[in-house]
This record gives structure tokens, C-alpha cells and sequence, in this order.
């Protein structure tokens, strides 16, 4: 039996459960729809220890934004940990950042004392 996918399937084809990969890709899916394009070139600055990829988009007709963030560094892995690292977005456009958790669906705050705006950054 072939492993991989979303769904995990029982000996007899009946699925068994829904993997946390396909609660993941449902999350991806809602957020990043065809109403957000790509914003080339964002640049951004970062306290980061390891390797980050970071692309941004812009929600058609306005001017919020999303960027998507992960450490690029290394393969995969199962564990949960957290890493706290500071970001600056010099063309960053944002009144009420939040932190969206694609994986579990969870949406966080960023508390008002944790974020600042200077100049266009």
C-alpha cells in the first residue's frame, strides 16, 4: 500500500483519518486563494540564526498583506518546537499583524508592545 497522502487508509480502502498534513493543506488553501498575487522583491531583515524564505502577497483591490515565512535550512521534521525571531519589513503595510499558524489553524495576536512601525518599515 502506497503511504503518502492526505488521508491515512485501513487495509480494506476505508480511511482511517485525516493526517495533519490535510487540516495543514485545508488552512493553505483558505488563506492563499486566487484574491492574493505575489509582491516581487520584498525584502525583509531578520534575527534569524538559520537560513529564512520569505514571500509576501497583497490581497487584490487592497492594501493588506501576507507573508509567508519558514526556515529554509533543513528538511522537515515532526517536531512542534518554536524558534522567536525578529523581522523587519521595510515595505511592510500592516495595522494589526497577526500570526496564523497554517498547520494547526490557529490565529494569534501579535501584542501591540511586541510590533512598531517606523517610517515605511
Amino acid at each position: 500500500m502506497n503511504t503518502k497522502g492526505l488521508l491515512k487508509a485501513n487495509a480494506d480502502r476505508t480511511v482511517a483519518y485525516a493526517k495533519p498534513a490535510y487540516r495543514a493543506a485545508q488552512h493553505v488553501f483558505a488563506v492563499f486563494d486566487d484574491s492574493l498575487k505575489r509582491i516581487a522583491d520584498f525584502p525583509f531583515i531578520s534575527t534569524a540564526a538559520q537560513p529564512l524564505a520569505a514571500y509576501a502577497f497583497r490581497k487584490d483591490g487592497t492594501k493588506a498583506q501576507a507573508v509567508a515565512l519558514w526556515f529554509r535550512g533543513a528538511a522537515p521534521a515532526d517536531s512542534n518546537a518554536t524558534t522567536g525571531v525578529d523581522f523587519v519589513f521595510p515595505r511592510g503595510a500592516f495595522d494589526e499583524p497577526v500570526y496564523a499558524d497554517l498547520r494547526t489553524g490557529r490565529v494569534f495576536a501579535i501584542p501591540r508592545a511586541a510590533w512598531s512601525r517606523e517610517g515605511g518599515a
